[in-house]
Formats: structure tokens, sequence, C-alpha cells
């Protein structure tokens, strides 16, 4: 086995192991929703904490998918330099 084909594994792991913490992150993601959903149905909740639970939910999921860009465009110009 040459190199490049080590160096190739590598990076298939690598990217493969993104995958699937990004894919735990979006499922922790969605119940973290429906707990904040479960919230906004209390009598006790104001408009503004309400407001504030989804622009905290929107923060995370743009946060979570820029960085899988980020994360996805590296690996693809690791690939290309390898």
């Amino acid at each position: 086995m040459n190199d490049k084909e080590i160096m190739k594994q590598i990076i298939d792991f690598q990217t493969e192991s993104l995958k699937n913490c990004f894919t735990m992150m979006i499922t922790l993601q969605m119940q973290a929703e429906n707990i904040f959903n479960f919230f906004h149905y209390l009598p006790i909740m104001s408009e503004d904490g309400k407001a504030f639970m989804r622009q905290r939910t929107a923060a995370y999921k743009k946060w979570v998918d820029d960085l899988k860009k980020i994360m996805e465009e590296g690996y693809l110009r690791l690939e290309a330099f390898c």
C-alpha cells in the first residue's frame, strides 16, 4: 500500500466521522427544539421568552450548517491536495 492510498483512507475515515458527528448534533438539536416547543405552550412563558428561544434555535441551526460547510470544504481541499 502506498502513501497516497493510506492518506486517502485516513481522509475517508475522518470524513465519515465528521458526518456521524453532525448527524448526532442534528438529532440533539431536534430533541432540544421539541423541548423548547413544549415550553411555548406554558402560560408563564412570555412572548419575549418565546422569541429568545426561537432566536437561539435559529442561531444554533445556522452555526451547525456553517460549520458543516466549512469542514466539508476543508476535506475537499485536503483531498485535492493529496
